[in-house]
């Protein structure tokens, strides 16, 4: 039997043979682990919550995923798990800033989207650049060798993201600009835990109020 994990006044069990809210579709459950969890209080009431953490290995440190339509039928099953929960979803990957400010932005984009607040000056550049204030390293970019030509560097002004059915941010166009490229480096993880975030929520993190100024 699987013992609980104590962390200060939390005790923590993994629930085994739960279903994870619905098939995962065409997702390879190689590059998605999905597991159930729940989270006790010692002390009354006792208070018992359901955790869903979903563990992605398909992109790399430094890296970027091979499959973009896996990767965002990943991030479209963690809002169906989350339903109209209004409960936060906690995102993190190894160092908590490259990949983690990716699909913070993506969800932050997205809401833009829903909301038709796309302004007509939209910069993911300033978007990025406002996130970094919070949150050092946010979104990866590759330091070139020295001699060689600039590579993946942020670019200052991209394409409108296209919304699918269902608010789902389609796959970006194979001749978009990479925000975060480099040589692949091993299979390392991003780690999704929701409590069963709403199809409309607000941004995973407040957006400027005005535009970061560049010279």
């Amino acid at each position: 039997a699987l013992q609980p994990l104590q962390i200060g006044p939390f005790s923590i069990v993994q629930v085994p043979g739960r279903g994870c809210g619905g098939s995962l579709g065409g997702l390879s459950r190689r590059d998605t682990t999905p597991l159930h969890f729940l989270s006790q209080t010692r002390f009354p009431p006792q208070e018992e919550r359901p955790l869903t953490h979903f563990q992605y290995v398909a992109w790399p440190d430094r890296g970027i995923p091979d499959n973009y339509s896996h990767f965002l039928e990943m991030i479209e099953h963690v809002r169906l798990t989350q339903g109209g929960d209004p409960a936060p979803v906690c995102v993190h990957c190894s160092a908590g800033c490259g990949r983690t400010g990716v699909i913070c932005i993506l969800e932050h984009v997205r809401h833009l989207l829903l909301q038709q607040s796309i302004p007509p000056n939209f910069s993911i550049f300033d978007i990025v650049l406002a996130m970094r204030k919070q949150r050092p390293s946010a979104v990866q970019t590759l330091v070139s060798p020295p001699g060689s030509p600039p590579a993946g560097r942020l670019p200052r002004a991209t394409q409108r993201p296209v919304l699918g059915e269902g608010g789902a941010l389609g796959a970006p166009p194979s001749h978009s600009p990479n925000v975060a490229v480099s040589p692949l480096s091993g299979r390392s993880s991003t780690s999704f835990c929701t409590t069963p975030w709403p199809r409309c929520s607000a941004p995973p993190w407040p957006p400027p109020s005005t535009r970061t100024s560049r010279r």
